[in-house]
């Protein structure tokens, strides 16, 4: 959690993303400096390091798994790269 608390006070922003709950992907700035943050698979994050995490993208999964690993991650990276050449 260190490298994530000094990235929180001097760098990028931490940010997570979860299936229900945080900041919709569309309402969501991933124009800024920011570190996306991905729990493992089964265990997602522990609690110390999605305590240093400033804001959670809201990535609603259709159907009845909540999937937070490749495939996000892709998303979230393929729409921040799409808005900053907006």
């Amino acid at each position: 959690t260190a490298p994530l608390a000094h990235a929180r006070r001097t760098g990028p922003t931490p940010r997570t993303s979860a299936p229900s709950c945080g900041t919709p992907l569309p309402d969501t700035i991933l124009t800024s400096d920011i570190c996306l943050v991905l729990g493992s698979k089964g265990d997602g994050l522990c609690p110390a390091v999605a305590a240093t995490c400033t804001a959670t993208v809201s990535t609603p999964m259709p159907g009845s798994f909540d999937s937070l690993y490749v495939t996000v991650a892709a998303i979230l990276l393929y729409e921040a790269a799409r808005r900053r050449r907006a």
